[in-house]
């Protein structure tokens, strides 16, 4: 069994950030934050690794929830998350080791619902920010991963969770 975690980063700050990339999070997107990743530790396994998009809000995501959450796994940079089509993400995530069992994409909207939608042929899912899904695939190797073989087990939005 694979699993795919993909988690939007939290609420982004206000104000004129030159570039989309440098955009940080904000206060309540950093508490957003603290909670899932709490949330993910306390009610699923950890994943095995997180690979995050470049832009700085979502790597303060990684940074937060690992850290918050205690998961006990490395992080990478994926540039190609970062505006990545699905196709890119599925490419990515069939192109991972086969000793890791769980990993967790930290990206951006509109991409990880229509990959939502295409890898489990379900309807388009609304993650709003702070938002985590997990899509399992009954599968052994990475690479034997295609659109439509997956099944959302849960979504779940910060909101969801108990002050």
């Amino acid at each position: 069994m694979k699993t795919i975690i993909l988690f939007r980063h939290g609420q982004t700050a206000n104000g004129d950030f030159n570039r989309d990339i440098d955009r940080p999070l904000s206060l309540t997107g950093i508490k957003d934050v603290k909670k899932m990743g709490l949330y993910l530790s306390q009610n699923e396994d950890a994943p095995d690794i997180v690979i995050s998009s470049p832009a700085l809000r979502t790597k303060t995501t990684a940074e937060i929830a690992i850290t918050n959450g205690k998961w006990n796994c490395p992080m990478h940079i994926e540039a190609g998350i970062y505006g990545g089509a699905p196709y890119f993400i599925l490419n990515l995530a069939k192109n991972q080791n086969d000793d890791l069992s769980s990993i967790c994409l930290i990206g951006h909207e509109p991409n990880f619902s229509s990959f939502i939608a295409l890898t489990t042929n379900d309807k388009y899912q609304k993650f709003p920010t702070a938002s985590m899904a997990k899509v399992a695939f009954d599968l052994e190797k990475w690479s034997h991963l295609t659109f439509g073989s997956g099944k959302l087990d849960w979504i779940k939005r910060v909101q969801d969770l108990a002050n």
